[in-house]
C-alpha cells in the first residue's frame, strides 16, 4: 500500500487550480445574464417605442402592447 504525501506548496497550488476552475465555469454564465438583462429592457424600450410612435396612449393601450411583445 502507498501513501503520497503532499508538500504544503503542492496542497495550496491545488486549492488555487480549484478556484481558477470554479471561476471559470461560473464566468459564461455570470456574462450570459449579465447580457440578458441589460438587452431584454432594450429590446423591450425599443419595441414597445415602434408600437407607440406618436399615438396617444392610455393605461390598456400601453397594457395591451406590452402584453403583445411578451
Amino acid at each position: 500500500m502507498t501513501h503520497t504525501v503532499k508538500s504544503a506548496a503542492i496542497k495550496e497550488q491545488e486549492a488555487v487550480a480549484a478556484i481558477a476552475a470554479k471561476e471559470g465555469s461560473f464566468r459564461l454564465p455570470a456574462q450570459y445574464v449579465e447580457g440578458v438583462t441589460t438587452l431584454i429592457p432594450e429590446l423591450m424600450n425599443y419595441m414597445l417605442s415602434r408600437r407607440i410612435q406618436n399615438k396617444k396612449l392610455n393605461y390598456d393601450t400601453a397594457k395591451q402592447a406590452i402584453r403583445n411583445i411578451y
